[in-house]
């Protein structure tokens, strides 16, 4: 996640760093997530049928959005089985149509 560090907004003044001119920006997770989860879209162009892979995806809500926003294939996968299992049924139940899979796995 990045503990909500954002270089760009360093770049415009919105770093949250104090200072004279500085001017401070707060995001909840959810909110930081999303930002995270479009800058990423943005920075990488991810299009339609192109494949990504979310290392340590969590519960999947970043690989769900890439491929609701794209059109893009993304797999998950993560250490916890919990979140995979979550993912999994997240995807089916509100996602059916998107191309999204998640796996188990250990990154040792």
């Amino acid at each position: 996640m990045g503990f909500g560090y954002y270089p760009h907004l360093e770049r415009s003044g919105l770093s949250g760093h104090s200072g004279a001119g500085s001017t401070s920006i707060v995001l909840d997770f959810s909110q930081a997530s999303t930002k995270l989860t479009e800058r990423i879209m943005s920075i990488a162009s991810i299009q339609p049928g192109d494949r990504v892979l979310d290392l340590g995806s969590g519960k999947g809500l970043a690989c769900m959005e890439i491929a609701r926003a794209t059109g893009a294939q993304c797999t998950g996968v993560d250490f916890t089985p919990e979140n995979v299992e979550k993912a999994d049924a997240v995807s089916k139940e509100r996602y059916p149509e998107l191309n999204v899979r998640f796996f188990n796995v250990s990154f040792t």
